[in-house]
C-alpha cells in the first residue's frame, strides 16, 4: 500500500493468504506485506503472527536518479517457517508409516523421495526414511540425522536440506535448474523442489547439496 502500513493492510495480508492457501492447498504460501513505511509498532505486532503465520514485510522506497525513478525494496522481515525444533521433535514422538504419506501426498512424490534416498546412499548405505508427522526424515543406522527431511505432494516433492552456506547451496541448486523455494535462515535450511524426471537429470547437483549437509551434521 502506499504510505505507511495500517491494521487494514495486515488484515487484508492475512486474508489473501488464507484464500490462496485454500484454493491451492499443495503449494506453501508465504504472506508479503509491501508498504512505503513500516512502523516500529506495527512490525512488532506482524512478528507476533510470524512463527503461526509465514509472513515478510518489504518497505518501498523509491529513488530519483536523474530522469528515472527506481524501486527499492528492503525486507525489513523476514519469513519464519511455522514448527521448526519444536515441530521437529514432536514429530518424532508421533511417528507414521509409509501409507500415511501416500494419502497425504501421492504415490508419485514417495517414489521421488525414494530416488532420493538412493542418491543419499551412494555415500552412506545405513541411511533410510523415516516416516513421521510433519515430514518424512533420516534415520542413520538406529539414530535419527534429519539433515534433510521430504515433504510429500500431490505433484511434487517438497526438500529442506541444513547447510551452512545457504546462498551457496541456492546457486547451486537454482544453476541446475531445480526450483528454490526459498532459504530459511532461522533454522538453517534450503527448501526446493524436485518433479518427477529431476532426479536423475539433476543427480550431480542434488548429491553435491545433500553430501555438504551430510558432512556438516557429523562435524
Amino acid at each position: 500500500m502506499l504510505g505507511r502500513v495500517d491494521e487494514s493492510h495486515i488484515i487484508r495480508c492475512i486474508e489473501y493468504w488464507d484464500v490462496e492457501r485454500k484454493r491451492l492447498p499443495t503449494f506453501d504460501h508465504c504472506a508479503v506485506l509491501v508498504a512505503e513505511e513500516i512502523t516500529a509498532r506495527f512490525l512488532n505486532v506482524i512478528s507476533l503472527f510470524n512463527g503461526a503465520i509465514p509472513m515478510m514485510a518489504l518497505q518501498l522506497n523509491a529513488l530519483q536518479l536523474d530522469d528515472k525513478i527506481i524501486l527499492d525494496f528492503v525486507r525489513v522481515l523476514d519469513e519464519v517457517t511455522p514448527g521448526g525444533v519444536e515441530e521437529e521433535e514432536l514429530s518424532e514422538r508421533e511417528p507414521t508409516d509409509r501409507s500415511y504419506w501416500e494419502q497425504k501426498g501421492s504415490e508419485l512424490s514417495l517414489a521421488l523421495a525414494d530416488e532420493c534416498l538412493g542418491v543419499l546412499k551412494e555415500f552412506d548405505s545405513s541411511l533410510a526414511l523415516t516416516y513421521n508427522k510433519y515430514y518424512i526424515g533420516l534415520r542413520q543406522g538406529n539414530r535419527a540425522n534429519n539433515f534433510a527431511v521430504f515433504k510429500a505432494r500431490k505433484k511434487f516433492l517438497r526438500v529442506e536440506v541444513r547447510v551452512k552456506d545457504l546462498e551457496a547451496a541456492r546457486e547451486e541448486l537454482k544453476t541446475a535448474d531445480i526450483e528454490v523455494i526459498g532459504i530459511d535462515k532461522r533454522w538453517g535450511a534450503v527448501r526446493f523442489m524436485i518433479n518427477e524426471g529431476e532426479v536423475p537429470a539433476h543427480k550431480e547437483a542434488l548429491k553435491s547439496v545433500f553430501l555438504k549437509a551430510y558432512k556438516e551434521s557429523m562435524e
